[in-house]
């Protein structure tokens, strides 16, 4: 039955190819990815208090989106925010999109000291506008921008 779960090591390959996926389809698409960070990121989120990966999955229970994210601290209080890293959900799935922010945020309120609950479109991926629309209807209050200057795709 499809649906979300939270991730696992077994599900590495998986959400590794979907970051690819997405990563080729963002205006990052010209960086060097580096596999291994990747990993080393997502294992340490998921084996982590603070951290958390889930993945949508089809009827056979594989990823076919994910999200990760954290809890941290801000770097001029002891309160907490929690935040995704990554969010990429392949098109026929993205009904799930509702559903799997809520679940980080569920996740989130859990946690110690929570103060806000942040998220970000960075990727330039999609239609903003329906993004917007879809954190307002999860509560969410826009606040601020994001804007880019290229500098140096090869880093």
């Amino acid at each position: 039955m499809s649906g979300i779960r939270k991730a696992d090591i077994p599900d590495m390959k998986a959400i590794v190819e979907l970051g690819y996926e997405m990563l080729s389809q963002s205006v990052y698409a010209d960086l060097k990815p580096d596999e291994q960070k990747f990993k080393l990121l997502l294992a340490g989120l998921m084996g982590h208090k603070k951290g958390l990966v889930l993945v949508v999955v089809d009827d056979n229970d594989v990823p076919q989106g994910f999200l990760s994210g954290i809890v941290e601290e801000y770097s001029f209080s002891r309160a907490t925010y929690a935040t995704d890293f990554f969010t990429y959900i392949r098109k026929p799935y993205r009904q799930y999109a509702a559903m799997l922010y809520n679940k980080f945020i569920s996740w989130a309120k859990t946690k110690p000291r929570i103060a806000f609950i942040e998220f970000a479109q960075s990727s330039g991926m999609g239609d903003h506008e329906r993004w917007c629309v879809l954190m307002e209807r999860l509560g969410l209050v826009k606040n601020g921008s994001f804007y880019v200057l290229e500098v140096n795709k090869n880093g």
